[in-house]
């Protein structure tokens, strides 16, 4: 996220559309994978509310 943030401010500084673009990349991808994790804790929840083990 620091990595981001960082082409987020040099984009403008630098006149460089790319760096704004990977920001956003980066940014997209730094959520999708919170999103990932946010739903395997969920269906290790589910999971285990169902009493099913895993082996």
């Amino acid at each position: 996220m620091l990595i981001a943030a960082a082409k987020a401010v040099g984009g403008p500084f630098a006149h460089c559309p790319a760096l704004l673009s990977e920001a956003a990349r980066l940014l997209a991808h730094s959520l999708n994978e919170v999103f990932l994790l946010a739903t395997l804790a969920l269906a290790v929840r589910v999971d285990d509310l169902r009493g099913v083990r895993r082996r």
